[in-house]
């Protein structure tokens, strides 16, 4: 029997619960911070992005509240 996880309103609307959307992450994270790819380089509206680490950063802090393992 599947168990029925309650939707807390204070959860953004890429998880579940359980799981992170990936798409609706990505499109979450597209509307606060603009990117672009082509041929392999991520631009920002201020041009190419030298260090994805800061990038890296910001997915990280945005979800590392709802990953457990």
């Amino acid at each position: 029997m599947k168990k029925n996880i309650s939707r807390n309103p204070l959860w953004p609307d890429w998880y579940n619960g359980k799981k992170i959307d990936e798409v609706q992450f990505g499109r979450a994270f597209l509307e606060q911070w603009p990117l672009k790819c082509v041929n392999g380089t991520l631009y920002t509206l201020d041009g190419p992005v030298e260090d994805e680490s800061e990038i890296k950063q910001r997915i990280l802090e945005n979800i590392e509240e709802y990953v457990t393992s």
